[in-house]
């Protein structure tokens, strides 16, 4: 085999070489020129970063200039702005500015009163690499806003009898909505502030304060005006005093009963409410009355709801009896009373005449030193007995000399031989059956005993009386005017003559009429004719002569008249 000289593969193999030599090179030019590329892209872009976050956030001092410079915080517009320097003075203008490639965006929007977030997008075109952002946030306070001095929460508790403290009573703090910037976005919560003793005074911030209170049924919550609802809202600048306060319960106050106007049935009763209690206000005030102390029975309410003194008038009593009353006021605590009073109503005022007792009895005889005359049939205890007595001693002078015990003299007279007298007794709870009238020595007698029952005063049966000699020789036997001092009293006439022949008695005229004869005995043995009457006189005042009329003229007449003593 012929071998191919070795100079000839030598110049192929170096032409390969060479070839392979340069394609390595190319590779190592083109790699270092990408890197190179890359390397400088990289460079620009986070130079372009860095020249976007600054923008961003100078913007954030150019809106805090702003607000310090031109704007009051509360002035300081929310929307989207660009940001233009004019003259060295910087201003919010149109919705974006530009800075070379880059454009800024600035969205100023509020979160409170005192606080603004401020949102800012700087953004940039890269040919290769596309567009690119950067975002900021951050917020705006008002720095100027001045802090809230003293608002001051002072609790109390107030006890009548009660035993509670501060300690059992809520609050024990406040609470407020605070905004926790430590997070993104931003959030509030919920912050409790110690009241640590009473009253106990803080410096806060604007805002809205609330607080719970506790319900006790025992005693009144009240809160002070800057408290109202359990809340306390706090402006820049406020001074506040907030004051909760415990009372116990308190039933009304009522004092100085009062009684006027008493009748028989009726009064004026009153009192005082001096407090409404706790709380300050009562649903009625009146009276209670009765027959033993402190009364709960008869409580009729007056009308009124108010502090001060009161009168009612109340009827439904009965005559002569004592009563208990009292004021009374009432609230949602409970019933106040005062303290008792008491009052007698007036005895029953009689509206009729007091009324005769069975039929007069009567002694006659023409001629005894005593007279023995029997008791009327149906007196009782309190009735009261006239003894009209008459005498004749054919002598001029007068010889009743023994009186029962217990009667008492009207009146008695002497018209020559003829005497008159009248006496009364109350009659007691054992009356004997007869009295024994006594005379110094015997004569002609005539005495009629009568009985009457109510209407009158016991302890002073008469009022007033006549006693009256009419000589006047005709028919008319006549009593003295009297005055009646107290209206609805009963008149009545005891008249009498001597003479031998019976003689009777008609009822008088004068007052207009309207009486009423309750006995007429003509002469019997003792020679005496006599006769009573009796009329209820209504108004009080002067009476007048009272007239009888007699069968026949006579010059020895005598009359006396009785106005009783009425209840």
């Amino acid at each position: 085999m012929q071998k191919v000289p070795s100079h000839i593969n030598s110049r192929g193999s170096s032409l390969i070489e060479i070839l392979i030599a340069l394609s390595v090179f190319m590779v190592f030019v083109v790699a270092t020129i990408g890197a190179t590329t890359t390397v400088a892209r990289n460079a620009r872009h986070v130079a372009n970063s860095e020249r976007a976050a600054f923008l961003a956030e100078a913007s954030f001092e150019i809106i805090r200039n702003l607000r310090d410079a031109q704007y009051d915080f509360v002035n300081l517009p929310d929307g989207t702005y660009g940001l233009a320097n004019l003259a060295n003075v910087w201003a919010l203008s149109g919705s974006f500015d530009v800075q070379g490639i880059f454009s800024r965006t600035v969205t100023l929007s509020t979160v409170n009163s005192d606080q603004k977030r401020i949102h800012t997008v700087v953004s940039w075109e890269d040919q290769v690499l596309g567009i690119h952002t950067v975002a900021m946030d951050t917020y705006l306070t008002n720095w100027r806003a001045p802090l809230n001095i003293g608002l001051t929460v002072n609790k109390t508790v107030v006890n009548h009898g009660g035993t509670k403290v501060l300690g059992d009573f809520l609050p024990n703090s406040l609470q407020t909505l605070a905004w926790d910037n430590s997070v993104e976005p931003p959030v509030q919560n919920t912050v409790n502030i110690p009241i640590v003793y009473s009253p106990f005074t803080m410096t806060l911030g604007p805002g809205v304060y609330t607080f719970l209170t506790t319900i006790d049924p025992n005693y009144a919550l009240t809160l002070s005006a800057d408290c109202l609802g359990n809340s306390i809202m706090l402006a820049n600048g406020d001074t506040k005093l907030c004051t909760i306060t415990y009372e116990e319960y308190v039933i009304p106050t009522v004092t100085t009963p009062t009684a006027a106007l008493i009748t028989e049935t009726t009064a004026t009763l009153g009192a005082n409410v001096t407090s409404l209690g706790i709380p300050a206000s009562i649903g009625e005030r009146g009276i209670c009355w009765g027959t033993t102390p402190a009364p709960t029975t008869n409580c009729v309410a007056e009308g009124g709801t108010t502090l001060g003194i009161f009168t009612q008038a109340r009827t439904g009593f009965t005559a002569a009896t004592t009563y208990y009353y009292r004021g009374y006021a009432i609230n949602t605590t409970g019933t106040g009373y005062s303290a008792d009073g008491t009052f007698t109503t007036g005895a029953a005022t009689c509206v009729v005449a007091s009324a005769p007792v069975g039929i007069p009895t009567v002694y006659d005889s023409a001629s005894s030193a005593s007279a023995v005359v029997t008791k009327p049939t149906g007196v009782a205890a309190g009735d009261i007995l006239f003894a009209h007595i008459l005498h004749n001693p054919a002598a001029n002078i007068d010889r009743l000399s023994v009186i029962p015990a217990g009667w008492n003299l009207v009146g008695r007279h002497r018209n020559g031989n003829y005497n008159q007298a009248l006496y009364y007794k109350i009659a007691g709870a054992a009356e004997g059956a007869n009295y024994t009238f006594g005379f110094s020595a015997a004569s002609k007698i005539a005495v009629t005993l009568s009985a009457y029952r109510g209407c009158f005063d016991v302890l002073n049966p008469i009022s007033v009386f006549s006693n009256t000699k009419y000589v006047v020789s005709n028919t008319t036997y006549r009593a003295a005017s009297m005055t009646i001092p107290t209206a609805n009293t009963t008149v009545l006439v005891f008249a009498s003559m001597y003479t031998t022949t019976v003689r009777t008695f008609a009822n008088p005229l004068t007052q207009g009429g309207g009486w009423t004869e309750d006995y007429d005995r003509g002469a019997n043995t003792s020679d005496f004719s006599r006769a009573s009457y009796r009329r209820f006189i209504v108004a009080p005042g002067v009476t007048g002569v009272i007239d009888s009329i007699g069968t026949s003229g006579s010059t020895v007449k005598h009359v006396f008249s009785v106005g009783l003593t009425p209840l």
